[in-house]
């Protein structure tokens, strides 16, 4: 059976965005993520685009703790492309402050945006971290974006995040692959403040 350390480093997660996954085995989660139209996230599976653009349901068996809390973050590192990924990474969501697995809870931060890989770029890698965090966490330097809001997301490293914002443990990675169909000219239009052309 395949690990979670064999997976990402065969897809180059390890080290394009993080160094290593240290979680034990007692404190991994298994980070289920489904789409409206059936479509789920199964560590590197190739997806269209067009049933991304909705927000999944994901969903991740929490702690039984008292009010344990998550962050859980998406982005991905091929920004504009993998062969030239100069604004690696390109954050896509990041939620605070999630009670259990509860994401009417917490802070969304980045609101969710599905893939948006640009024309001829070729297939890129949408990632999801999940953090099981030691505290309530105030993020420094971090400016909330509706999901229209593109701008400024570029250039953004979840590891480097994580690590200037206490998030605590990395406890669950998930991830998919997906690259330009038309209907990622009908994602752009939905942003009030970038011009893809």
């Amino acid at each position: 059976m395949t690990t979670v350390t064999e997976s990402l480093t065969k897809a180059g997660i390890i080290p394009d965005m993080i160094e290593s996954f240290d979680a034990s085995e007692s404190l991994q989660k298994s980070l289920v993520i489904t789409f409206p139209t059936g479509e789920s996230v199964k560590m590197g599976n190739i997806l269209p685009p067009k049933p991304t653009h909705t927000k999944p349901t994901i969903t991740w068996e929490a702690d039984e703790g008292p009010k344990t809390l998550y962050t859980l973050i998406k982005s991905d590192p091929d920004a504009p492309s993998r062969a030239d990924p100069k604004f690696r990474e390109w954050c896509h969501y990041i939620h605070t402050n999630i009670e259990g697995n509860d994401l009417s809870t917490g802070e969304v931060v980045y609101g969710y945006v599905g893939v948006g890989a640009p024309k001829d770029t070729g297939l890129h890698r949408y990632v999801y971290f999940l953090f099981q965090q030691e505290g309530k966490v105030t993020l420094t330097d971090t400016v909330t974006k509706s999901a229209q809001n593109a701008d400024n997301r570029g250039g953004f490293h979840v590891a480097e995040f994580a690590k200037k914002n206490n998030l605590g443990q990395l406890v669950s990675v998930n991830f998919y692959e997906s690259e330009y169909d038309e209907s990622v000219d009908d994602l752009y239009k939905t942003f009030t403040d970038h011009d893809p052309k």
